[in-house]
This record gives C-alpha cells, sequence and structure tokens, in this order.
C-alpha cells in the first residue's frame, strides 16, 4: 500500500519496472477483516524521497490501475490530495 516511506533506494537491471504499485480498490488478503474500510487506491503516499531507478525494461515508476489519493483516504468524496515523489532519478 502506498502509505510507506521509500527514500534513499536504488534499483537497476529489471525486466519491467523498477517501482510497482497495485492500487487496490479495498483491502485483501488477511488484511481484508481488520481493515475493511482502508481504500488503497485513496491512500497518500507517506514519504517517496531521493530514489533512482535505470536499466529497467519498461517503467521506472509504475501505478497500476488507478491512483486516486484524498487527504482521509476513505471511499467517501473526500478532498484531492497531490502524491509527491521528490528526487526521483529515473
Amino acid at each position: 500500500y502506498p502509505n510507506n516511506i521509500v527514500e534513499n533506494n536504488a534499483v537497476a537491471s529489471g525486466t519491467h519496472f523498477g517501482y510497482w504499485y497495485c492500487m487496490v480498490r479495498t483491502s485483501d488478503g488477511q488484511s481484508f477483516a481488520i481493515y475493511r474500510n482502508i481504500c488503497p487506491y485513496r491512500q497518500i503516499f507517506d514519504r517517496f524521497v531521493n530514489n533512482s531507478v535505470h536499466s529497467v525494461g519498461r517503467f521506472g515508476v509504475r501505478i497500476f490501475l488507478e491512483y486516486s489519493p484524498t487527504v482521509a483516504g476513505s471511499r467517501s468524496a473526500d478532498t484531492p490530495y497531490q502524491a509527491v515523489f521528490d528526487e526521483l532519478i529515473a
């Protein structure tokens, strides 16, 4: 899920993607019972800072399906939130 700290990492020599986020609409697996109201595709990025990616086959950063972050990260209509990728070198 996007609400993580990702900083000071380097990715190289992948066949497809460097950083890949699969944003699903609801929690799944064992998390579903506990986090039933969490919407991963609406969660904010905590920090994505000073990361690099090179020599990958397709995309340096791939956000799959849909990503529509909001301030509260909920399903209901909420204030949009801008995701920021600081100091990404690709």
